[in-house]
């Protein structure tokens, strides 16, 4: 994939449903390559480890699909640098710990699945302060 980094215009990438082990940065994360990015759909390959904080790099996204791989850990709270979020998919993973609460700040959120993990605690409260979120999946 080639990038013109004078016109960064990579708005959408489609990685489902392969084999991928891991998440590579790509050549510019931060940079004119990637600062559209809007979608990223990286749903059932085999990632695994961790939740990257690279993906928290991509403050444009409003769609990041990673179901269905063996992500594990807590997310982290730097998930609050997702502003624009509007669907976060991280079902059928390895996720653990308590939901960090730095996700009320995604007011945009419209779509969480969190279905098929590993979550401990009760289903926090502050999910009724996100007034625009239509579908809630959990645990």
């Amino acid at each position: 994939m080639f990038c013109n980094v004078s016109k960064p215009s990579i708005r959408n990438v489609q990685l489902g449903f392969n084999a991928y082990t891991d998440i590579i940065p790509p050549v510019s994360v931060s940079g004119k390559c990637f600062s559209v990015l809007q979608v990223l759909d990286l749903q059932q390959n085999q990632i695994h480890g961790d939740f990257s904080l690279r993906l928290t790099d991509l403050t444009t996204l409003t769609a990041l699909d990673v179901s269905d791989n063996r992500l594990s850990g807590e997310i982290p709270g730097e998930i609050r640098r997702l502003k624009l979020m509007e669907e976060l998919k991280l079902a059928n993973n390895l996720l653990s710990g308590l939901f960090p609460s730095e996700i009320k700040e995604l007011v945009n959120l419209r779509v969480l699945n969190l279905d098929g993990n590993l979550f401990s605690g009760e289903i926090p409260k502050f999910l009724s302060e996100l007034m625009g979120l239509k579908m809630l999946y959990s645990w």
